[in-house]
């Protein structure tokens, strides 16, 4: 049992009695469960949606029965109004439906005490202004550079050649810190013949600009030597990938010696 059905809590609700009660009631419509839903909307519920258009609780609760009409309801911070028989509940959400499309909006709900029952009574919900959700994609993309980026490295120190060609750009240059430069045929051929039996990646960070995606880091590399304790090098690297037909391929890549701290 959770707080919006305890009746201990009916007596004397607080904020989060209708912070529980407004998810119940949200998840109950992504979920259908139709008994619940009932419940909770008042016979004179009404909906006012971010297009303008006005639903009564028969219209609203059948449209839900006969869906799946939401398939998903994420709810932000709820700030919560309240009087002895009134609750007032405003939170930002975001509402995705089957159709792939989603919206952002601000959402307010009204509920009033119903011969001890509280019920939802007001709903509206106001679009909020139509900007790129950037951050969610450019996270979700900063990630798949970075996965490309883990998996070219287990490549390298497994001397994985075929993920190898795959991960590394057809114009793929490396410029060491000698100041030469190696097309992607050399480099490879190079990585298979290191003694590398360890690799650490820290202090990295991923920026992105369209097609083109930069990584700074460190990486620590651990070589075996015959006879003696594995030698480390420490390197500052600075990786560019170009994303080509939807995948991230590493384009440059340039190191040097690290600074000691």
């Amino acid at each position: 049992m959770n707080d919006a059905t305890d009746p201990a809590n009916r007596a004397s609700p607080a904020a989060d009695y209708f912070r529980a009660l407004e998810s119940e009631r949200t998840q109950a419509l992504v979920a259908q469960d139709m008994a619940t839903a009932e419940r909770l909307h008042a016979h004179d519920y009404q909906l006012i949606t971010p297009a303008g258009k006005t639903f009564n609780r028969e219209d609203y609760l059948a449209a839900i029965a006969a869906g799946p009409f939401y398939a998903k309801w994420d709810m932000g911070a709820v700030d919560v109004r309240l009087s002895p028989t009134i609750a007032i509940v405003r939170y930002q959400a975001r509402l995705e439906f089957p159709s792939g499309n989603a919206v952002t909006c601000w959402h307010t709900d009204s509920y009033e005490l119903r011969d001890g029952q509280w019920q939802a009574v007001w709903s509206q919900a106001t679009a909020m202004q139509s900007v790129p959700d950037t951050s969610m994609s450019q996270q979700a993309e900063e990630q798949r550079v970075l996965a490309t980026e883990d998996e070219y490295i287990t490549a390298e120190v497994t001397r994985d050649e075929p993920t190898l060609r795959r991960l590394v750009d057809d114009r793929f240059a490396f410029n060491s810190s000698n100041g030469s430069i190696t097309g992607k045929e050399d480099f490879i051929q190079s990585v298979l013949k290191l003694a590398m039996v360890g690799q650490t990646i820290r202090e990295r960070s991923v920026f992105i600009e369209g097609e083109v995606a930069l990584i700074f880091g460190t990486a620590d590399l651990r070589f075996a030597d015959p006879g003696n304790e594995d030698s480390l090098q420490s390197l500052r690297y600075t990786s560019t990938y170009a994303k080509r037909q939807g995948r991230w391929r590493m384009l440059a890549l340039q190191m040097q010696q690290r600074a000691p701290t």
